[in-house]
């Protein structure tokens, strides 16, 4: 629990330092709303920007290292999704890359997400700007903070 605790304070603070606030439930996109995004510009919401600038909403998997996959997050779940935040949780994949990375093995951190921040796209979409992760339980090795900032560009992860 005290992990818990931690990681909510920790969160608590990104908001904060993000100007935002948790949504209430009511203002989430729902999963009808979200595939109506994806099937036409009809219906708009912020998107997060994966690798290969490809625009997406709620999704289940979202890479982190572009070139190589090595570090990802999967088993997302969202629990809110509005124009200004989004807030979910899952796991943060991360290949130990020993003794190199073709031959390392995946190591799975549990994490609270919330991207915020938002900037306008050329063609009037709006994206999130930034994804900070908290750690709930254990966290990567070797001086990992409590919590991690990821800055976010209009071509996916910086």
């Amino acid at each position: 629990m005290k992990g818990f605790t931690r990681a909510v304070i920790g969160l608590g603070i990104a908001c904060a330092i993000a100007g935002t606030a948790i949504p209430a439930a009511s203002a989430a996109v729902t999963h009808q709303q979200a595939a109506a995004h994806q099937n036409g510009p009809a219906w708009n919401t912020t998107v997060l920007i994966a690798c290969g600038a490809r625009p997406t909403v709620l999704p289940p998997v979202f890479v982190l290292s572009c070139a190589d996959a090595n570090n990802q997050l999967i088993g997302l779940h969202w629990r809110s999704w509005t124009p200004h935040a989004a807030f979910g949780h899952g796991i943060q994949a991360i290949n130990t890359c020993v003794p190199n990375c073709a031959a390392g093995h995946f190591r799975k951190h549990d994490v609270l997400v919330l991207a915020w921040g938002i900037k306008q796209l050329r063609n009037g979409d709006w994206y999130f700007t930034h994804l900070t992760l908290v750690y709930t339980q254990k966290r990567p090795p070797i001086h990992t903070p409590r919590s991690i900032t990821y800055a976010l560009t209009s071509r996916g992860p910086a």
